[in-house]
Parts: structure tokens; C-alpha cells; sequence
């Protein structure tokens, strides 16, 4: 529990299977992920609350694909979206509101760096002591989207000028600063352990994929078995015949 006079630090965590599952270094999902975890274990309690359906900032998986490939033609995150005639950003955060609610917590010390996240969670008799950054590694695959997040989303980013970083190439830290209470330092990394790790997200993502598929697969053949064929239409059309 969270209370006035014991704020609880919690992270709410947007899904992005392509950072989290994948370890995708085109945005900072992943990082900002472990970075939360990392960050509750070293204070001994928290709540890292994880918010399924917020992929690609509300737009889903498939869709995101399809935004990436306009990014790869040098778009960037609020352009390909908008070029797709879709929303910048869809993601509510009412519902995680009320989760944390029901879990007993009133106040809280919020991990984020996103003023629509830190807007979206007062309320619901939530209120928030501390803003508590949640600050990665910039790397040459994420520079424009964090860029694109600082300069037209308004996320509370360091002011470090990006196109430095990306003329200096490579793997730019984020400058260490007052406000940046997340520690990105990660211990030597074994090979093995990693790949296991990866083989174990990999099999949770597959798991997933065929739980969604068993809920698909018998509407559609469902509908399909209701169906008429659309040669038989066309035949009963040809002979004069009315259709079912």
C-alpha cells in the first residue's frame, strides 16, 4: 500500500512486445522495463503495474509494424502514425488508475518521464508526491525516437543536444544528472544466462500467440461453416435462383 505519509514508488508500464520480449534498440521499452524492476528491488517494495493492449502507444502490434517501415524511410514516430491515419498516442490510463486503486495504493512516487502518463494517473483518489525519472541509454537506433518524444511529445528528457549524439555514433549514455535517480549501470552480462533469458521470452511470446490463436480459430470457422460460397452465389445467380 501507498499512503500520504508513505508514497509507493510504481512504475505503469506501456506493453511493447518488440522492446520487451525482443530487445528492440529502436525505442527504450525494454530498458525503462528493467530499469523499474531494477529500481524497486534496490528500494524493497513497489509496483510495477504492466498495461496489456498499449502497444505502439495504443495503435497494436500490427500496425506498429507498418509505422516502422515508414520510419525506416526516415519518418518519424508521430509522422508514420499520422501518415497511417492514426493517433499519436491512443493510450488511456484510467484503467491502471483504478487498478492501482483497488490494490490499496493513494499516493505514490511515479516513475516516468511522460507528462500525458503522469496526467492520465491523478485521480481515482490517486494523488503523486514525486516524479521519479526513468532514464536509459541513448544508442544510434533510438536517438530520433527519443528526440521525437522530447521535442514533440514534451517528455521530460535531459536537454542533451541529439544530433550530437548521433554525429558522435555509437553508444551515448544519458548524462548523469540531480533529477536522474535511475541508474542504467548493468553488470557484466553472461552470454549463456542472456540466451536463455531470450529463449524463455521467446517460448512466454509463442505461448501467447498460440493462446490468442485458440480464441480466433473457432470464431472463424464459426463463421465460416454460416457462410455461402461465393462460386454458388454466382451459379445461383446464372440459373435465375434466388439465394438462401
Amino acid at each position: 500500500d501507498g499512503t500520504d505519509d508513505d508514497p509507493l514508488l510504481v512504475r505503469v508500464h506501456s506493453e511493447c512486445c518488440t522492446g520487451d520480449v525482443f530487445g528492440s534498440l529502436r525505442c527504450d521499452c525494454g530498458p525503462q522495463l528493467d530499469a523499474g524492476l531494477k529500481r524497486i528491488e534496490q528500494e524493497g517494495r513497489g509496483c510495477l503495474l504492466y498495461l496489456r493492449g498499449q502497444e505502439g502507444r495504443g495503435i497494436g502490434l500490427g500496425h506498429k509494424i507498418r509505422a516502422y517501415a515508414l520510419q525506416d524511410k526516415g519518418r518519424d514516430t508521430v509522422e508514420a502514425n499520422e501518415d497511417l491515419g492514426l493517433p499519436v498516442d491512443s493510450r488511456d490510463y484510467g484503467i491502471g488508475a483504478q487498478i492501482l486503486r483497488m490494490l490499496g495504493v493513494t499516493s505514490m512516487r511515479l516513475m516516468t518521464n511522460n507528462p500525458a502518463k503522469y496526467a492520465g494517473l491523478t485521480g481515482y483518489g490517486l494523488s503523486i508526491a514525486e516524479r521519479v525519472p526513468c532514464l536509459t541509454s541513448v544508442n544510434i537506433e533510438n536517438v530520433f525516437y527519443l528526440r521525437t518524444k522530447q521535442q514533440k511529445m514534451g517528455h521530460w528528457l535531459p536537454t542533451e543536444d541529439f544530433d550530437a549524439m548521433l554525429d558522435a555514433g555509437g553508444e551515448v549514455p544519458v548524462a548523469s544528472t540531480a533529477e536522474a535517480s535511475v541508474s542504467t549501470d548493468d553488470e557484466p552480462v553472461d552470454p549463456e544466462a542472456q540466451l536463455e533469458l531470450m529463449r524463455e521470452q521467446l517460448a512466454d511470446a509463442c505461448k501467447e500467440l498460440d493462446r490468442l490463436r485458440s480464441l480466433v480459430e473457432p470464431r472463424a470457422e464459426s463463421e465460416g461453416s454460416l457462410s455461402v460460397p461465393h462460386d454458388s452465389l454466382n451459379s445461383r445467380k446464372a440459373n435465375g435462383q434466388r439465394g438462401p
